[in-house]
């Protein structure tokens, strides 16, 4: 994910997938189409002891950058070199 959108949220009563499901709502609201990816700080998972959870078909993963309390919210595109290699092309 090259770019998102970056939400705040530190409501401390709400669970990281709560957290996770509002962004989403917001994001769609705003830009007519449901995210697909989240990077959270990488505490934000460390107590479910996963790197990765799925919340609502948004694949949610730690990401050293991100600053607690906040999720970076964007749809997931795979990286062009990674196509290109795919399809053989150099």
């Amino acid at each position: 994910m090259e770019l998102g959108m970056l939400w705040f949220d530190n409501v401390t009563t709400d669970t990281l997938e709560q957290k996770v499901e509002k962004a989403a709502q917001y994001y769609a609201k705003k830009y007519g189409q449901r995210p697909n990816f989240c990077l959270v700080h990488r505490g934000a998972l460390a107590q479910l002891e996963t790197d990765q959870i799925i919340v609502n078909d948004v694949i949610v993963r730690e990401f050293r950058p991100v600053i607690l309390n906040h999720l970076w919210v964007g749809m997931y595109e795979e990286p062009a070199y990674v196509r290109a290699s795919r399809e053989g092309k150099p």
